[in-house]
């Protein structure tokens, strides 16, 4: 209520209608159709544009000394165990969907697979 008070709403026009190879069409399904093949070829077609092939490595790998070498080490159950009870509780979760309180939870369940040599 008080927003719309202070300030009314602007109203936002979108686009009614797309150009389609030289065509002006307003039909949804054919904007839509045009936009999906649209998006779905334009990385094969960037990359054939710039003389690449998919199959073709993107990245080489790179020696470079300044980038020190990662050693990971074997760590133990015990040290699993409480980083697991040092989460705060919470039930947000990250990208991977996983609560810090549903991993509480399951930790017992967890801890093996992941200390596991």
């Amino acid at each position: 209520v008080i927003n719309s008070e202070r300030k009314p709403k602007e109203k936002i026009n979108l686009p009614t209608e797309l150009d389609i190879q030289g065509t002006l069409s307003s039909d949804p399904i054919k904007m839509a159709d045009y936009m999906n093949n649209f998006f779905v070829n334009i990385a094969d077609d960037t990359i054939h544009n710039n003389g690449q092939t998919t199959g073709q490595a993107m990245l080489l790998p790179v020696d470079n000394p300044d980038i020190p070498v990662l050693d990971l080490y074997q760590t133990i159950r015990q040290e699993v165990s409480r980083v697991m009870d040092s989460l705060k509780p919470k039930t947000s979760s990250g990208y991977d969907g996983i609560s810090a309180k549903l991993l509480k939870t399951c930790k017992e369940e967890l801890i093996d697979p992941i200390v596991d040599k």
